[in-house]
């Protein structure tokens, strides 16, 4: 039981469970304010009535000051360890520890917003009692889950120097997670199977492929039949949670203390971050450099002369690619995708990178990634796209429609969602889309569906316990599901579209294959923030930002008077720059180059 509140209460809430039990607690309290950052407690506290405000209307006009904390967490990424190697000549700590700046650059953004927003919340409700729930669970990675929040750590830090009394309450019986059964036969597997790929495994390759199948694979199959080059697409595995950090924990601790980097206006954040850190070196640092040592002798028996990658940003790919640059091996990323955000692109650790199309070579350019180093092929995983047979469409059609029970004559919509961040506070100040937009294009089209009888509805989400209970949460909340909207986890996003009649999109992979299917396509963009891909600048204008509008579109749908072919044909201004061409020549590109820098 609370007491001893200030007049003014404000329940910070970040987790169902969390929000149920401060529910409980603090439902006596008629004047507590409730701040919202995970879109099921959105839900929850609609279903009891009580208005809210969510992290965004807090950060609403502070873009320059989120764009100061994204530099701040990059640089933290990037140099946190320097003072280590300095001191520490002995001991290489600026190498293992790169492979990781993208996974701390999460971890420190994610902190930093959360200061961000005490900091915010002490504006706006001046002097206030803070109430809010424990973590979950304990940390066991350097990243932030959806189940995790640094606000408990910096209010019993650094409450104080926020001039913010708290309160924490339990978040109640703790989710005991059962061992995987199998999990010691899979160490056996994995163990056995690195045996195999460094004694046993006798092939020699001209081009190592490493990462998406869907994606370098079109590449192998040119490399082999068109310029009858060997082209290996395997992965060594290493995995062994067993080692032990040799390194001195204490002496690390001492010298990052002694350095003060984690020292931010004023206030000393080591604390808060040396649990992450030391989870670290004793859980990554020996594994990563292990796997590094395995892959050295892998690269080193297969002999290749060109390594082929998907990104080269997380861990495992960044290893990979440094140690083949080590042995003069040419490395190529071939993009995984649009660049959207800095840090899964920059900077660049391979020699070269392979784009989609001229907005990935201005927005790299920018990014301070030279030109030279930057070739615009198109995306191989969509090569097949462009040959598509228009006939499979219907077909498709049929099969779903049945599926459900439908009448397969009634207009089809699909719609494929922005999909939700791991943290509510990971925002960044070029991509205010948070889970609440989410919220906001599903309880759209709930609406679409309940007041548009005839019209079909597809909605694509992804597998998940964490998607399945927000989806059916939201559900329950409009009175269940109608009988013509159905939430689909299963098939892929390709079929689905082929099989549509129109394609309401929330992120750019399925906007694109729209695009290359030639099937009709609107863009949903419900909040106010800067479009992460500047489509509209190239042309396009298709686009929907509000329910109202999908609404409209819907009913001219249905009513047969949305001029579908003219909205195909103005698509096609997005070819160009985002695509290259569509000849379905992109993987032939990749190996022109890969052919051309051998000779």
């Amino acid at each position: 039981m609370i007491c001893s509140l200030s007049k003014t209460i404000v329940v910070l809430v970040y987790d169902r469970r969390g929000t149920q039990r401060c529910f409980e607690e603090l439902s006596r309290f008629k004047e507590a304010s409730w701040v919202v950052c995970d879109v099921r407690s959105q839900i929850l506290l609609s279903e009891k009535g009580l208005s809210f405000i969510t992290e965004q209307d807090l950060f609403s006009g502070e873009e320059v000051r989120l764009r100061e904390d994204e530099e701040l967490a990059r640089d933290l990424s990037e140099n946190w360890f320097k003072s280590l190697a300095e001191d520490s000549s002995d001991i290489p700590f600026d190498i293992i520890e790169t492979y990781y700046t993208r996974q701390f650059f999460s971890y420190f953004l994610v902190l930093l917003r959360a200061l961000h927003l005490l900091e915010r919340i002490h504006s706006r409700y001046g002097d206030c009692t803070l109430v809010t729930t424990d973590l979950l669970a304990s940390p066991h990675s350097i990243r932030w889950s959806e189940e995790e929040s640094p606000i408990p750590c910096l209010l019993r830090s650094l409450g104080k120097q926020l001039y913010i009394k708290w309160e924490i309450l339990d978040s109640g019986k703790e989710t005991v997670r059962k061992k995987q059964p199998l999990k010691s036969l899979s160490f056996i597997r994995n163990w056995l199977r690195s045996l195999l790929d460094l004694k046993l495994f006798p092939q020699k390759a001209e081009v190592l492929l490493l990462g998406n199948p869907k994606l370098l694979g079109p590449v192998a199959n040119e490399l082999e039949s068109e310029f009858k080059m060997n082209a290996l697409r395997f992965r060594p595995t290493f995995q062994n949670n067993k080692l032990k950090s040799s390194l001195d924990e204490n002496k690390i601790r001492s010298l990052l203390e002694k350095s003060r980097v984690f020292e931010i206006k004023g206030m000393d954040l080591f604390s808060l971050v040396w649990n992450r850190i030391k989870i670290f070196y004793q859980q990554e640092y020996p594994k990563s450099k292990a796997s590094a040592q395995t892959t050295s002798q892998f690269l080193k028996k297969i002999n290749p002369k060109v390594l082929l990658v998907d990104e080269d940003v997380t861990p495992y790919s960044k290893m990979a690619v440094s140690q083949a640059r080590k042995l003069g091996i040419l490395t190529i990323v071939v993009s995984h995708g649009l660049p959207g955000l800095r840090h899964g692109f920059s900077p660049l650790t391979a020699d070269y990178i392979a784009v989609w199309g001229d907005f990935d070579c201005n927005r790299l350019q920018s990014w301070a990634i030279s030109k030279n180093l930057i070739i615009a092929t198109g995306n191989p995983k969509y090569d097949n796209l462009c040959k598509t047979d228009k006939e499979e469409g219907p077909s498709l059609k049929k099969i779903w429609m049945e599926k459900f029970g439908w009448r397969v004559s009634a207009p089809l919509i699909l719609v494929t969602p922005d999909s939700f961040k791991v943290n509510g506070l990971e925002l960044f100040a070029d991509q205010m889309k948070t889970p609440e937009e989410v919220l906001m294009q599903a309880e759209c089209f709930l609406k679409v569906a309940k007041e548009i009888p005839q019209l079909r509805v597809i909605y694509k989400i992804k597998q998940g316990k964490w998607d399945e209970a927000f989806y059916g949460a939201l559900a329950k909340k409009w009175g269940g599901l109608p009988s013509n909207m159905k939430w689909v986890s299963e098939g892929t996003a390709v079929e689905l579209i082929k099989a549509s009649d129109l394609v309401f999109s929330g992120w750019a992979s399925s906007s694109l294959e729209t695009i290359l299917l030639k099937k009709p396509l609107f863009l949903m963009h419900f909040l106010e923030y800067a479009e992460i891909f500047p489509f509209s600048a190239y042309g396009f204008k298709s686009k929907v930002k509000s329910a109202n509008a999908v609404l409209e579109v819907c009913k001219k749908l249905v009513q047969g008077q949305l001029p579908l072919n003219e909205i195909v044909s103005s698509q096609e201004c997005l070819t160009r720059p985002f695509l290259l061409a569509r000849d379905g020549q992109a993987a032939n590109r990749i190996a022109s180059f890969v052919h051309q820098q051998l000779q």
